[in-house]
C-alpha cells in the first residue's frame, strides 16, 4: 500500500491494522520511481510502447559484478505484483 496514493481513512485502517500485528507487515520509505517507455515485441511481429516504472540497483561479490533492473505496470514494482527482474549485464572478476 502507498499511503499518499490511497484516501486517508483507507490508509489509516491499514496502518490501525498493522499496528496490532507487531512482525507481520514491513513499512519502507516511499521514494519516487522513474516511469519510463520501453518497447515490447508482439506475437505477430509488431513493436508497440508501454510505460512501465523501473528501478535498478548494483550486486557485487567477490567474484562478479551485476546490474539487475526490475519493471512493474504498477509504482510497487515486486516479483509478487507481476514485476521482473532482469538482467543488464554481468562482469566476471575471474
Amino acid at each position: 500500500m502507498i499511503g499518499r496514493l490511497m484516501e486517508k481513512s483507507k490508509w489509516a485502517g491499514y496502518v490501525a491494522k498493522a499496528s496490532r500485528k507487531p512482525g507481520g507487515y514491513v513499512v519502507q520509505e516511499a521514494v519516487d520511481i522513474r516511469e519510463e517507455v520501453f518497447p515490447l515485441f508482439s506475437g505477430d511481429g509488431k513493436i508497440r510502447f508501454e510505460k512501465f516504472y523501473s528501478v535498478s540497483g548494483f550486486v557485487v561479490t567477490p567474484g562478479a559484478i551485476a546490474v539487475l533492473g526490475r519493471f512493474s505496470k504498477d509504482m510497487v514494482v515486486n516479483v509478487a505484483r507481476k514485476g521482473g527482474i532482469i538482467p543488464a549485464f554481468l562482469l566476471s572478476m575471474g
